[in-house]
């Protein structure tokens, strides 16, 4: 094709319409989150592929293969020259999207450098046909560059520079990965654009950057993929961003979590297979329910598969009648089966309806709402639930104390601290409870009752179990504590332990390591123990009288008291309840049930504890009363191995320098030494 000796080559042109083809095509065939970004990304590839076109008919126009009025010249020409100076403003809106700052264009500073260049380029090409600024079509047809093509081609770099700025800029916002594909765009784009400028036949420009385009596009962009393979909707990653994306412009919206209580029966009942079809049958009727309701507001409604069992459906802030519909017609659907080959499933459903930003403010206390409704019991029987009856407080630091406890031990947040136990007939410190405590991540205490039922729930009370044993054997081992005249330890036994068949046998070796005597180690168990599995832990319990370890009944008087229970375990001491001691103090009925107890206790040969000793007053009645151990405030609140060791100490009458007088394990003048440095 030749005008003027000017030969233009096409060829360029016609691969980069194909490629452009292909990835517009391929881009609205995916279902696309209406992100800035996705929407800046096909602007982007429309007014490249729209230029290429009008490239070509330019050419063909010059090169006299179409024949047309010198005034077609110039509106071909004027479109070319406005959809060339779209890419580079679309690409740099791109950028700003992709970084998430859309929102400094409501600035009128970012206003200006944005729009100020393009609306100079519209000015310029506008102006063309009347100045010839930019660009002049001679009367035999030929096709002639004015200086303003160079003020365009300046502005252009300009906005190329403004993305690499903002890129740059708000690295923090962008991954490596896009960041180094819009590098790869600027470059292609900027050497096909430079060799087209020095070569005008060659038109090239447009082919470099359709492959930019679909570089991007098949690294970054089609990676994005937001549609559920199964069911055909949005999935979960969409609906993030999504919730992210409406909070972030301040959007009023409602979201309705729909729950299927029976999948997992289907899929265990009818293979995967017939539960992905059900799965794939749900999502198109809410597809199809939500179409005819769509609003023209700017956010439509959508349709999520958020889990396998859990669909999610998202609405603008003015459609709560739409809304009632919407669940009625959902509650409808689901009291009829639903067919699945050749079976008919029938199915429940339970409904939240989650009010944003009333009900949560981000979205991970959106994720936090459908969660518990979802898991939660206290929601269970609930089919409607609206999110602001929901205790989402509680379940969150639930989740925030489970979190903690899985990673205590490892982070040293886990301490154990010791409470003593004082002998009214000794009058002495001989022995105390260990007790076990948790500090969070800023190391601020966390309450036993708040903890440890969790780690009971979640199966982490027998490692914190197992490591509080240790500690203590360990602390009873290394200080030497028989020599100074601490009888025994009580380490708590939980619930789950005494479900555990062989943990006799562990607790004897770990003993044997530390070359100490079972009877050191008292093992206390509560009466709730007995209500789980009563034969193997009557089991456990007559392995630990065996293999000689002291075991005390915990909290008597709470929960399971029974006198059959007393009676077959092999208890040698028994703590009474503080709430029963408090009681006994105030209340003479109580005082009398409280020397019946210690009573009875004694004559079945066991020794007793009161615990909760606060006053000097219940000092002297329950020794009194003969109660043979005291525990509680009075003497000590629960304090570390060191500060113990130190209240030990303080009992000796002559300081640190002189022992008890009944201690006979004392050897040599060494192991005097040797308490002394301790």
């Amino acid at each position: 094709m030749c005008l003027n000796g000017m030969l233009y080559n096409i060829s360029f042109n016609v691969a980069a319409i194909a490629n452009l083809a292909v990835v517009l095509f391929s881009f609205i065939v995916q279902k696309k989150i209406p992100e800035q970004k996705n929407r800046m990304f096909f602007y982007l590839g429309t007014a490249t592929l729209c230029s290429a076109i009008v490239d070509v008919i330019s050419a063909l126009e010059l090169s006299g293969v179409i024949a047309v009025p010198r005034i077609g010249l110039w509106v071909i020409n004027e479109f070319y020259y406005i959809f060339v100076c779209s890419i580079p403003f679309f690409f740099s809106l791109y950028a700003l999207a992709l970084t998430e700052q859309m929102e400094l264009l409501k600035k009128i500073k970012w206003k200006i450098i944005y729009f100020f260049p393009i609306i100079i380029e519209i000015v310029l090409i506008a102006l063309t046909p009347s100045f010839n600024l930019v660009f002049d079509i001679s009367e035999s047809g030929e096709y002639i560059r004015r200086t303003g093509v160079f003020i365009l081609y300046g502005l252009l770099l300009y906005q190329i520079g403004l993305s690499l700025f903002v890129i740059t800029y708000f690295k923090d916002k962008i991954d490596i990965h896009s960041k180094a594909y819009i590098f790869i765009f600027v470059g292609l784009t900027l050497t096909g654009v430079l060799i087209q400028f020095i070569v005008p036949r060659l038109l090239i420009q447009h082919f470099t950057i359709s492959i930019s385009l679909l570089l991007f596009f098949t690294s970054f962009q089609f990676s994005e993929i937001v549609t559920d393979p199964i069911t055909g909707v949005l999935n979960l990653k969409a609906f993030n961003r999504m919730m992210k994306s409406h909070f972030k412009h301040h959007q009023r919206f409602s979201v309705i979590s729909i729950h299927l209580d029976d999948i997992q029966f289907i899929g265990a009942t009818f293979g995967i297979e017939a539960q992905n079809f059900f799965l794939t049958q749900i999502g198109s009727y809410l597809q199809t329910l939500i179409q005819s309701y769509s609003t023209a507001s700017s956010m439509e409604y959508k349709v999520y598969h958020i889990d396998n069992d859990l669909f999610s459906i998202s609405l603008p802030e003015d459609s709560d009648a739409e809304q009632k519909k919407i669940i009625g017609d959902i509650f409808n659907r689901f009291e009829k089966p639903w067919k699945c080959s050749l079976v008919e499933i029938k199915t429940t459903v339970r409904i939240c309806v989650i009010e944003c930003p009333k009900d949560a403010s981000n979205t991970e206390e959106i994720n936090d709402v459908i969660s518990s409704s979802k898991t939660d019991t206290r929601y269970k029987n609930e089919k409607l639930l609206y999110a602001s009856n929901i205790d989402v407080k509680s379940r969150k630091r639930y989740a925030y104390i489970e979190q903690l406890i899985k990673t205590a031990i490892q982070e040293h947040r886990i301490a154990v601290m010791y409470q003593p136990l004082f002998s009214t007939e000794e009058q002495r410190i001989i022995g105390a409870e260990a007790l076990v405590r948790m500090k969070d991540h800023e190391g601020k205490f966390v309450s036993p009752d708040e903890f440890i039922p969790i780690a009971e729930q979640d199966g982490n009370i027998l490692r914190i179990g197992l490591y509080v044993y240790e500690e203590v054997c360990r602390f009873v081992a290394t200080r030497k504590l028989k020599k100074l005249g601490i009888k025994m330890i009580d380490v708590n036994l939980s619930v789950a332990q005494c479900m555990q068949t062989k943990i006799s046998d562990e607790f004897k070796l770990i003993l044997d390591s530390f070359n100490l005597e079972p009877w050191q180690i008292c093992l206390e168990i509560t009466e709730t123990a007995s209500a789980h599995t009563p034969e193997l832990l009557y089991l456990n319990m007559q392995k630990f009288h065996e293999l000689g370890f002291p075991c005390s009944l915990d909290d008597y008087g709470t929960g399971y008291a029974n006198l059959d229970y007393m009676l077959h375990m092999p208890f040698s001491m028994v703590k009474i309840d503080k709430e029963i001691v408090e009681s006994a103090m105030k209340d003479e009925k109580a005082y009398v049930m409280l020397v019946g107890i210690i009573d009875m206790i004694h004559k079945l040969g066991m020794k007793t504890v009161a615990e909760g000793i606060e006053t000097k007053e219940m000092v002297d009645k329950l020794t009194e009363l003969k109660c043979d151990y005291l525990q509680g405030y009075y003497y000590s609140k629960p304090i570390p191995e060191d500060q113990f060791l130190e209240m030990i100490l303080a009992q000796c009458p002559s300081g640190k320098e002189t022992l008890f007088e009944d201690v006979e394990e004392l050897e040599s003048v060494d192991d005097v030494e040797e308490l002394e440095e301790v």
